[in-house]
């Protein structure tokens, strides 16, 4: 069974979704919280499988609660439960698994609770195939699947994922793949460095970057040693100066 977490500032929203995942048979909810700071304290120790997390808290703003979460050694998944639509991009961009808007719907619940499941079965198989010794190393194969074949490709080989034309494609040294995850999905499976995100639509692997190219507006373009170009937004600059050191 899920273990989650709430966060939630109005008592009313809060009651009719923790009745939604109770009808679901297949979720606890074992705390809650309308406050930030109380949240992420419950969190660090309650350790929830889940957690559904408003964006505007009475005392601060749920992304931040995101943010926080997600330095944790072992982070819950995230799912935004919110009656903004606006900031789903953002939320995306800190590794929610997803974006459900008020009124909840069972059905849309239903969907969000499936998507948690199969990730977080996916976390375990990962886990125990895992030696011991290397579990805390990242991993050099990244399973990708292509029709009824899934290709294992090498970490060190992917050159970037990206989002071109509304499809999530993976390019590697040898071969570009068409994916069916969303991008979030494959941020958590990448892991962190060499991999940076350099705009809502891309990860690059940082080994690949020959040179940087000024663009518009403060802006600028990542050249890759396959002679790809990829973009950096001005969301990512930052990271991306202090990691390359310009």
């Amino acid at each position: 069974m899920l273990r989650a977490y709430l966060i939630e500032d109005e008592p009313f929203a809060r009651d009719e979704l923790k009745y939604l995942l109770a009808r679901l048979r297949e979720v606890k909810v074992i705390g809650e919280s309308d406050t930030m700071e109380e949240a992420v304290s419950d969190i660090k120790q309650l350790e929830p499988d889940v957690i559904f997390l408003d964006i505007c808290l009475a005392d601060g703003s749920g992304l931040e609660v995101a943010k926080q979460i997600n330095r944790l050694k072992r982070p819950p998944w995230v799912v935004f439960a919110t009656a903004f639509h606006q900031h789903a991009l953002e939320a995306f961009e800190l590794n929610a698994i997803d974006y459900i808007t008020k009124p909840f719907m069972e059905d849309r619940i239903e969907q969000t609770i499936e998507k948690v499941k199969k990730l977080t079965e996916q976390q375990k198989a990962e886990g125990s195939l895992t030696h011991p010794k290397t579990s805390q190393k990242r991993k050099n194969k990244l399973a990708v699947s292509q029709g009824e074949r899934i290709i294992m490709v090498d970490m060190d080989k992917i050159v970037y994922i990206g989002t071109e034309d509304r499809q999530v494609v993976l390019k590697s040294v040898d071969a570009r793949f068409k994916i069916d995850a969303p991008l979030y999905e494959m941020t958590h499976k990448l892991g962190s460095f060499p991999f940076l995100r350099t705009h809502r639509g891309y990860i690059v692997n940082a080994d690949f970057v020959e040179e940087v190219e000024p663009w518009f507006n403060g802006t600028y373009n990542l050249l890759l040693s396959d002679g790809s170009k990829v973009p950096v937004s001005r969301s990512y600059i930052k990271e991306i100066r202090e990691y390359l050191d310009f």
